[in-house]
């Protein structure tokens, strides 16, 4: 989490400089839009993935797939629209037995 915010911080930083280079007459036009790219992603990237669901929307199915969440240490669980192809992660209840 703290990487993110530092490399979306680094990127912006660098964003400005760049584009104040490019205001003074500096052609550096292809370094400016690249840069504009890879600080967009960066946002994009941390607000697409959803926060862990309790259980699983009605209709949807698992896909089989389980792993660790690296941030809560739980055990999660992937479900599948089969409609759409969205995707859900579900905290996966320990078995009882």
């Amino acid at each position: 989490m703290m990487l993110r915010v530092a490399a979306i911080s680094v990127a912006a930083v660098l964003l400005a400089f760049v584009a104040i280079l490019c205001a003074m007459g500096s052609p550096l036009y292809g370094l400016l839009i690249m840069l504009a790219a890879v600080t967009l992603l960066l946002v994009y990237e941390r607000r697409r993935y959803k926060p862990l669901a309790d259980r699983p929307p009605s209709g949807w199915r698992p896909t089989g797939e389980r792993f660790v969440d690296p941030e809560t240490n739980q055990p999660v669980e992937v479900w599948n629209d089969p409609v759409t192809g969205e995707r859900s992660y579900v905290v996966k209840e320990p078995d009882k037995g």
